[in-house]
C-alpha cells in the first residue's frame, strides 16, 4: 500500500478502530521521535490524521544515486523505526515504504508518517520492501550493495536489530571506500 502524503494534503482518513486510543494519545502527544507530528480530528465517525512534515521531504523524492546517500537514509530509517517500540508503537504495524518515511536534509533525521497496516506482515518483510524500493532509486552500485543487503538479512534471519547492524557495517564499508578512491 502507498500512500502520497503530498498529494492527499498530509491528511489522510484513517479507519475506525486501525489505530488504538493508547496509540493516538502516544502519537499526538509529539513526544514520538520516530513519527513525524500528528494532530487527529473527527467528526461524524471519521477519523482524520494530518501530518507536520514541514522541513521533511518523502525519501522518494531525494536524489539516492550514491551509495552513501542511500545507506545512510536505510540506517537511519531503521533506527527510527526501532524508536516505535519505545513508544509501544507495534514495528509490524507500520506501514514502511518511500512515501512514508520522510527525510530532513537540513539536520539529516528522519520520521516516519505512522499509518498503520491493516495486512499482517512481519517487519523483516516490510524492510525487505522498502529495500527493494530504495534499490530501484540508486544507481548500479547501490543496487548491488542492497541485494547483498537482503541477502544477509536472508541468510542470517535477521531481526530489526540484526538489520541494523548489518545495514550499519556496509555504510561503514562503503563510507571507507569512498573516503579511499
Amino acid at each position: 500500500m502507498h500512500i502520497n502524503l503530498r498529494e492527499a494534503g498530509y491528511r489522510l482518513d484513517i479507519p475506525e478502530g486501525i489505530i488504538a486510543p493508547f496509540e493516538e494519545k502516544i502519537l499526538a502527544s509529539g513526544l514520538c521521535d520516530f513519527a513525524l507530528d500528528m494532530t487527529f480530528t473527527r467528526f461524524r465517525g471519521n477519523t482524520r490524521a494530518s501530518y507536520d512534515c514541514n522541513g521533511y521531504v518523502a525519501v522518494k523524492e531525494l536524489d539516492l544515486m550514491r551509495p552513501q546517500k542511500v545507506f545512510e537514509v536505510l540506517e537511519k530509517t531503521l533506527l527510527t523505526l526501532n524508536h516505535a517500540g519505545e513508544f509501544f508503537i507495534d514495528w509490524d504495524k507500520v506501514l514502511l515504504n518511500t512515501d512514508t518515511v520522510f527525510y530532513n536534509r537540513r539536520c539529516k533525521d528522519v520520521r516516519i508518517a505512522y499509518f498503520p497496516r491493516s495486512e499482517g506482515m512481519e517487519i523483516r518483510q516490510s524492510v525487505e520492501e522498502y529495500v527493494r524500493e530504495l534499490a530501484a532509486m540508486t544507481g548500479e552500485k547501490g543496487r548491488s550493495l542492497l541485494e547483498r543487503t537482503l541477502l544477509l538479512f536472508s541468510q542470517n534471519n535477521c531481526g530489526l536489530p540484526q538489520m541494523i547492524t548489518v545495514v550499519g557495517e556496509i555504510r561503514r564499508a562503503v563510507a571507507v571506500q569512498a573516503a579511499a578512491g
